[in-house]
C-alpha cells in the first residue's frame, strides 16, 4: 500500500492514484484539490480576458501549502475588445 505524498492518505486502489512528474504518488483528494485550484485560475484569468498563451504542466508549480501557481507568463496576452 503506498501513501500519497502530499497528506499522507493511503492509497488502496490504483485508479485512485497518479504519479507526479517528480515520481511521487498523490492521491485523488489532492489532485481534486490542484484541479479546483487549477479552474479557478483559468477561469479568473479568463474574466478578466487574460489568457496564459502557454499552459502546460511544466508552467503548474505546487507549493509547500498545496497552493497551485501558474508560472511562465512569457506568451500572454490580453483580448482587447
Amino acid at each position: 500500500m503506498r501513501q500519497c505524498s502530499n497528506c499522507g492518505t493511503q492509497i488502496t486502489c490504483g485508479c485512485q492514484d497518479r504519479i507526479a512528474s517528480n515520481g511521487t504518488n498523490v492521491c485523488a483528494n489532492c489532485i481534486t484539490l490542484y484541479e479546483q485550484q487549477l479552474i479557478n485560475q483559468i477561469n479568473f484569468l479568463q474574466q478578466n480576458d487574460i489568457y496564459h498563451g502557454d499552459l502546460k504542466p511544466a508552467n503548474i508549480c505546487v507549493t509547500a501549502n498545496d497552493q497551485i501557481v501558474l508560472i511562465d507568463f512569457g506568451f500572454m496576452f490580453l483580448r482587447i475588445e
